[in-house]
């Protein structure tokens, strides 16, 4: 697999409650040339407590597709990820923002999210694909 997309919350609810085409037609586009859909722990944490019960479900079956990757939020990363919000100066950051960013940064990936700004604060260079 080569490349790929980060998805953070606002995405992954997007996806799992079928809101706009946009989110499913980015991933079906990713599944069939097998790039991978990376989803930080925390975006899928965030996602799962805002999302209705038959949304969660579909989610689970998703993140065990075999494209999917669920990333898990170690100490070392928890560093980096506060690290990287404090440098911004954007502490009150959602957790799930904070990771995808620093994950799409490390692997130079675009971040699929509704809230473009809130991704751009953290880092102005990140490449963000925005829902419409």
């Amino acid at each position: 697999m080569i490349g790929g997309v980060v998805l953070d919350a606002t995405a992954l609810a997007d996806l799992a409650e079928n809101r706009t085409p946009y989110a499913g037609e980015v991933v079906d586009y990713a599944i069939s040339t097998l790039r991978t859909i990376a989803i930080p722990t925390t975006v899928l944490m965030e996602c799962l407590a805002r999302v209705p019960e038959h949304s969660q479900v579909f989610l689970a079956t998703f993140i065990a597709r075999p494209v999917v990757t669920v990333h898990a939020l170690d100490e070392a990363t928890a560093i980096d990820v506060g690290e990287l919000a404090a440098a911004a100066d954007a502490p009150d950051t959602p957790a799930g923002t904070m990771h995808a960013v620093h994950l799409a940064r490390g692997r130079g990936w675009p971040i699929l999210t509704a809230e473009p700004d809130v991704a751009r604060q953290l880092d102005a260079d990140v490449r963000i694909e925005p829902l419409p």
